[in-house]
């Protein structure tokens, strides 16, 4: 039986939670949104493993110029492996007038979640995805 390339793709923004009074990550988006409740546990925190620096008093660490990639391992009980592969940029929001849009804009990290360990596929991936977000 042929397995898939990957197992999950997901989106995770920053949410701001004001009961906490600081920000979080949050699971914006899941495909197949079947798998959603049996993704790995917290793999927010491993999609934003810097949220402790958007809390920082200083606002400025919040903003990014530009794309960056990371990638992460979990090792599940068996012994066996997923890897998630990260790409984090700044959100794009679809304004009326967005050439005169000066709000600071938010990152999010699109992440594939695989057994298989193809970096650069996944990094092309990726950075098509972004492109396509972009562009729509």
């Amino acid at each position: 039986m042929a397995r898939r390339l990957f197992d999950a793709f997901v989106v995770v923004v920053p949410e701001w939670r004001s009961t906490e009074g600081k920000w979080a990550p949050k699971l914006d988006a899941c495909l197949p949104s079947t798998i959603r409740g049996s993704l790995p546990k917290k793999i927010e925190s491993f999609c934003f493993p810097d949220i402790d620096r958007f809390n920082s008093k200083n606002q400025a660490t919040m903003t990014m110029s530009s794309s960056e990639e990371f990638t992460f391992v979990l090792t599940e009980e068996d012994g066996s492996r997923r890897f998630g592969f990260c790409r984090r940029s700044l959100r794009t929001e679809k304004a009326k007038h967005a050439r005169f849009d000066v709000h600071p804009r938010l990152p999010e990290t699109l992440c594939f979640l695989s057994s298989y360990p193809y970096f650069s596929i996944f990094s092309a991936l990726l950075k098509t995805i972004q492109i396509r977000r972009w562009l729509t």
